[in-house]
């Protein structure tokens, strides 16, 4: 009987052990998992003769699912092409988008020139947060061709969209574009002529189809190309829009950005977050140009 007891008292002390093992994993997973040490994320994206907004936000419980925590407490200098003078950003309450702005618009910024921030959080643990980034020159758009067919069953226009690049614009570099399609939707109902009725930025949900060295990001609904891998001075796209007004007007907008910006929104929209440039934090500050162009469907 004795021996029995005692058999039983070893298994209580075992499986007592197995449970403390197994609640201090658990408690050591969570801790690498879900208490990460919290840095300051950024996003900037700017274009040429645009605003400039930097929006800063704390790290801290984005891998548990939650959206970082935007900052209004810090201290933001932008400088344009190396100036010594910083330019103080403010902070703006009032915007839905809260971030950090810069007016006016920078219309005297031409491709080429440089921008640089730095920001620094008082009484915290955050090191002073730095970003620099170049205008590229921009790849024009030479000319838009563009055939279509009306599906009468499901009342859609199927699109076969042609972007020409112009070939004078294109040098030896590295190109990356990020690619906008907006369908500016016109009914006979309008009370302002001129005006569409809405507005509509082509997404996956149209049917969208890209050949190879294009990539679609589902966040942005934008097309990213790698112009080496496409080559030649055509982008072709292929999509549906509704078949439901008397005209309608494709504006078609490619931004010439840089690998930077390339790399991070690719890994962002993989689900990675490991790309980034900005300095003592993790995100993106970058800039690009743009050139655009209208077809009207007839």
């Amino acid at each position: 009987m004795k021996l029995k007891y005692r058999s039983y008292y070893i298994n209580f002390i075992l499986i007592l052990f197995i449970v403390i093992c197994c609640n201090a994993c658990e408690d050591n997973i969570e801790e690498n998992i879900f208490k990460t040490d919290s840095t300051i994320w950024v996003n900037a994206i700017i274009g040429t003769e645009d605003s400039v907004k930097i929006y800063l936000g704390n790290t801290s419980g984005m891998n548990s699912g939650d959206l970082a925590q935007f900052r209004n407490d810090a201290t933001v200098h932008l400088f344009i092409n190396n100036s010594s003078s910083p330019n103080l950003l403010r902070y703006n309450l009032d915007s839905e988008l809260k971030g950090y702005y810069y007016y006016p618009r920078l219309a005297n910024v031409r491709p080429g020139d440089s921008l640089s921030f730095k920001a620094w959080i008082e009484d915290s643990d955050f090191m002073e947060i730095e970003g620099k980034t170049t205008f590229p020159f921009p790849v024009l758009i030479s000319k838009l061709d563009i055939n279509y067919v009306s599906n009468l069953y499901n009342n859609k226009k199927e699109i076969d969209l042609t972007v020409l690049l112009d070939s004078s614009s294109i040098d030896n570099n590295k190109k990356y574009f990020e690619l906008k399609i907006r369908n500016q939707m016109f009914t006979e109902k309008d009370n302002f002529p001129g005006f569409p009725s809405q507005v509509e930025t082509i997404n996956v949900l149209n049917n969208i189809n890209i050949p190879f060295g294009m990539l679609w990001n589902e966040r942005l609904n934008s097309i990213f190309i790698d112009y080496e891998q496409v080559g030649g001075q055509e982008l072709g796209v292929s999509f549906e829009i509704a078949d439901n007004s008397f005209r309608n007007n494709l504006e078609v907008e490619l931004r010439t950005i840089s690998k930077e910006y390339f790399e991070y929104c690719k890994a962002i929209d993989s689900g990675f977050s490991g790309q980034s440039n900005i300095k003592n934090g993790s995100g993106i500050f970058t800039g690009y140009s743009r050139s655009s162009k209208t077809i009207t469907l007839k």
